[in-house]
Parts: structure tokens; C-alpha cells; sequence
């Protein structure tokens, strides 16, 4: 099974922007985890029971820890060797990041995936001649399976 890595949201800060979007990644995720952050006594369908964008809610105290604690949720469900946050380089596209260099220390890394099967390990990295990255892990029946890859 392919992890989703990358963006969720790019190109705002306002919590009015991210905590939509958050809440939608995580509901995909984790719909209990999503409920228990946020259930609003009245909601339908078409209303996700936050405020509207210029109500005042959005700048408060509330509004700020909504917004940690969907972070920390996030980072919950983050793939093998990721991490829920800003995007190096990019502090205002948030999303799924690969922490290449941490999985390159803790991994064996082998140029071509038919490397892999000459490994005794459930976790391994593949870096192509072109520096495309995946991660394999094995499955119950002892498979290679892509976790995430990057381009």
C-alpha cells in the first residue's frame, strides 16, 4: 500500500484555510480521531460547523489550538520516515514530508528494487542513479511493497 506523501495545503497560514483542510486529511485518515477533535453538536452534510471566514473565532485561542492539536494528529498518522509539517524550503506548504536522510541511516540502501530481495530486513530504501527514492517494506507473506516514493 502507497502512503499519501506531499502537500495538503500550500501557499497560506490563515487558520481559516488550514483547519478545513486539515480536518479533511485527517477525517480520510483517522474519522474517529477527526470526530473526537472536532464535533460540533449541529452539523449536516454541507456544514462543517466552523465559523465563517471573517468571524472572530478564527484569530482565538480556540481557533490556535484546534489548529495544534490537528497537527499533532497528523504527525500521528505520518508514513515510515515522514513527518507531518511545513515542507523544507517551503514553511507554507504543509503536508507529508520524507525524512530521507534519517531512513538512508537507519535503512540499507540498494540502487535497484531486485536488490531487495537479497536483503534480510523488513524495511529498506531504494535510490536510483537518478536520486528517485522509495521505501519498501516487507508484508506479512514476506512481499516487498511500496510505502511512499519520491521523484
Amino acid at each position: 500500500m502507497t502512503e499519501n506523501v506531499g502537500s495538503i495545503s500550500y501557499g497560506t497560514h490563515r487558520p481559516q484555510d488550514l483547519i478545513p483542510r486539515f480536518l479533511d486529511a485527517l477525517n480520510g485518515l483517522d474519522p474517529d480521531r477527526c470526530r473526537e477533535i472536532w464535533n460540533p453538536e449541529v452539523r449536516d452534510a454541507e456544514d462543517s460547523g466552523l465559523p465563517p471566514e471573517d468571524d472572530d473565532w478564527w484569530s482565538s485561542q480556540d481557533a490556535a489550538d484546534l489548529l495544534s492539536e490537528l497537527f499533532g494528529a497528523l504527525e500521528d498518522h505520518a508514513p515510515p520516515y515522514c513527518y507531518f509539517g511545513a515542507k523544507e524550503g517551503d514553511g507554507a506548504d504543509f503536508g507529508f514530508w520524507p525524512d530521507i536522510a534519517s531512513a538512508a541511516e537507519d535503512l540499507n540502501v540498494v540502487p535497484d528494487p531486485a536488490f531487495l530481495y537479497e536483503l534480510d530486513t523488513q524495511q529498506a530504501l531504494v535510490v536510483n542513479e537518478h536520486g528517485n527514492t522509495t521505501l519498501y517494506e516487507r508484508d506479512q507473506a514476506g512481499e516487498w511493497q511500496e510505502i511512499w516514493s519520491v521523484v
